[in-house]
């Protein structure tokens, strides 16, 4: 009887040990895996996404949470940058990022669970889009970032920002005027620095905007 115990309790022993080793240890299912989290302005969980890498990877649909799994390309490791992309599958055209504003996101450690926060809103949500911070940063990054593409030594004429404001607009679903209107009259008395920051730079206010 004692040695049929013994015998039971080396495979047992050794099962036990081999869980405790495991468990101190990510799992390998998660290498290579970006987790995120898809909400839209208000914080509501968006489910049914079809969210993934820009031409690569493998995209995701995200649980009635808003959360989904993607697995990446071998070739993409943690602390690296990638763009995002909401897929046809899911009407890509239906949505544009809030954050990340340009879409693109860095990798976090594959160890941990660590989600990547995605915002998205409908183009011509003129409540989410003008009425919040978050909305007009993006907006005002988007055109910005257009802007400073386009200057020169010589500068920027006014013909090309006016060309910049009508596409950044456009993808948003807003009019030039819209935009361009919600940055001056928000901008200046906005309580986020970073948003008082790019108003400034937008009317060429560099010593305000660099205070």
């Amino acid at each position: 009887m004692t040695n049929d115990r013994l015998r039971l309790a080396r495979p047992l022993g050794s099962l036990l040990f081999l869980a405790l080793l495991l468990a101190g240890r990510p799992a390998a299912a998660d290498e290579g895996i970006l987790f995120v989290h898809v909400t839209d302005p208000q914080e509501r969980a968006l489910a049914g996404i079809q969210i993934g890498p820009a031409g690569k990877g493998s995209p995701t649909v995200t649980d009635s949470a808003g959360r989904g799994r993607i697995r990446l390309p071998p070739e993409i490791h943690s602390s690296q940058e990638i763009e995002l992309e909401v897929t046809a599958g899911s009407g890509a055209s239906a949505w544009v990022f809030i954050s990340p504003w340009n879409r693109r996101a860095r990798v976090p450690p594959f160890a941990g669970s660590e989600a990547v926060d995605v915002v998205l809103v409908h183009p011509g949500n003129r409540l989410d889009l003008l009425d919040s911070v978050a909305g007009r940063k993006a907006l005002e990054k988007s055109v910005l970032t257009k802007i400073t593409e386009l200057t020169t030594k010589e500068g920027i004429s006014e013909e090309q920002r006016r060309r910049v404001l009508d596409e950044q607009a456009a993808v948003y679903g807003l009019t030039p005027e819209e935009v361009n209107r919600t940055i001056r009259e928000h901008g200046p008395k906005s309580p986020d620095f970073e948003e008082q920051g790019l108003a400034a730079l937008y009317e060429r206010n560099y010593p305000l905007a660099l205070r």
